[in-house]
This record gives C-alpha cells, structure tokens and sequence, in this order.
C-alpha cells in the first residue's frame, strides 16, 4: 500500500504576477533502505535525501532522526521541510486512556480528532497513520487517521 500525491497552491498578485507557489509531495509507504551517513533513504522507491541543518532542516515526528528509521517501517515524506512520521499497526491498546503503541513508540491520543473512524474503533492490529508531537518519550497524536 503506497501511493503519491501533490499539491500546487500559487499566490498572483493584482497584476497577474507570481508571487508565492507552494508545492508539497508526499511519499507513503515502507522504507526500502536507510543510509544515516548519506544521509538519505528511500522509501516507495524514492530517495529521500534529509537536510540536517539551516531552515529547511528535515524534521522527524515519532522518530528520533534517521537513525530511528528502518527498512519496513512505514512512513508519510511531505515536502519541503519534510515531515517524517510513523503508521503502522496499533498494539498495547489501553482504550480507555486512548493510548497504544505504534512501531514500538507511545501514543497518547486522548486530544486528538480521529479520521476514517473514531475512538471506539481503536483496536489492536488496526492500521493507523498518528501525526503529533514527541515529547518526553510519547508522541501526544494532534491526528489519528485509519488507513484500513
């Protein structure tokens, strides 16, 4: 399960010139290899080159840098200033704390709106995709959306 897409926004202004394009792609899928002193990897094929410093610095969501990242793992590459982060299949599930475990990190998301479904639907073994933020160990999921 893969799959790319794109998206163009532009800003004109009153006299029709260009003044400001967005384009942002994004890879989903596993990752076919990593190369940390690269430092790149490719995922769905592609290879994703990560910017280690300056404004347009990779940052990673759910991982601790490339070297958190391994072949198989599952991951969403946005563009620019690419945003890495996990899915894969929940496990550890405490339901009523909204919390479970993806690719072995923490997930806490008690706050957060879900897409595709909703908190009842949590289970274990379910596909998920969690944007959020780590802090102290745990991703806090600001979106949890099922793939499947």
């Amino acid at each position: 399960m893969s799959s790319s897409a794109q998206q163009v926004g532009a800003s004109v202004n009153s006299s029709g010139q260009l003044t400001k394009i967005l384009v942002r792609a994004t890879v989903v899928g596993k990752v076919d290899s990593v190369d940390v002193p690269g430092p790149s990897f490719k995922a769905v094929g592609q290879k994703i080159k990560v910017v280690t410093s300056g404004d347009g610095k990779t940052v990673f969501e759910g991982v601790d840098g490339l070297a958190g990242i391994k072949v198989d793992d599952w991951v969403e590459v946005q563009v620019p200033g690419a945003t890495v982060g996990r899915m894969d299949r929940i496990s550890g599930l405490d339901k009523p704390n909204k919390t479970f475990v993806v690719q072995g990190q923490s997930v806490d998301a008690s706050a957060a709106p879900f897409m595709g479904g909703m908190a009842d639907n949590l289970d274990n073994s379910k596909l998920v995709r969690v944007q959020g933020t780590l802090n102290a160990g745990i991703v806090k999921a600001t979106r949890v959306e099922f793939l499947l």
